[in-house]
């Protein structure tokens, strides 16, 4: 759907390339995180790839041939496999990005923001438009990256406002219900914990 027509990749079925990348991710986590960890180089290796072709098809002669989506699903997972490893083989770049606050703040409100990016600039353009006019000249002249700057701004609020008065109730109400939460193992702890299963075999031999 991609391919066909570029405009229809916000529509779920023509985003089954990200999700199945990203469910091949989450149960590569689970059962086989000593591949993740293996194969970092060649995600990095991919990831460049990905990010290359995606700035020839921005600002070269309209590359193609992979639809944005793919090319930026394949870039987000090698991010995503930085951001779990253990600590001491990350980056320093993401260790900086991960403790920064005004990024995590930006996280905790990611969800409205990702909800209302589309829908608000329909409603809010027209009228940021009328109110810079009122600008004097010298300033009007910037409006395009006003506009921008404005329409940010208010997706920040409106996000915030989202999380406080929305998702956080809802979250509340976890403590309402009983669940085991999965255990992850990273790649060092399956290496560094003996196998259970075999060193009771071996004390009943």
């Amino acid at each position: 759907s991609q391919m066909v027509s570029p405009e229809s990749d916000i529509l779920t079925f023509a985003c089954l390339d990200g999700f199945g990348a990203g469910a091949f991710f989450a149960w590569a986590m689970v059962f086989k995180p000593a591949f993740l960890e293996g194969s970092k180089k060649v995600w990095l290796l991919l990831a460049i790839a990905a990010l290359g072709l995606q700035l020839l098809r921005v600002f070269g002669p309209g590359f193609t041939l992979i639809p944005s989506r793919t090319l930026t699903a394949f870039f987000t997972l090698w991010v995503i496999l930085e951001i779990v490893s253990p600590k001491e083989k990350k980056f320093s770049l993401f260790n900086f990005i991960l403790n920064n606050r005004v990024l995590i703040f930006i996280g905790k409100i990611s969800y409205g923001i990702y909800l209302y990016h589309l829908l608000l600039p329909y409603y809010t353009f027209s009228a940021f438009d009328r109110l810079n006019a009122l600008l004097p000249t010298a300033l009007f002249k910037y409006e395009f990256y006003l506009v921008r700057m404005e329409n940010f701004g208010l997706l920040i609020l409106i996000s915030y406002i989202s999380w406080k008065i929305i998702e956080q109730p809802i979250l509340r109400l976890k403590k309402q219900f009983e669940y085991q939460k999965p255990v992850v193992q990273s790649a060092d702890n399956i290496v560094r914990q003996p196998n259970i299963n075999n060193l009771q075999a071996k004390d009943n031999i």
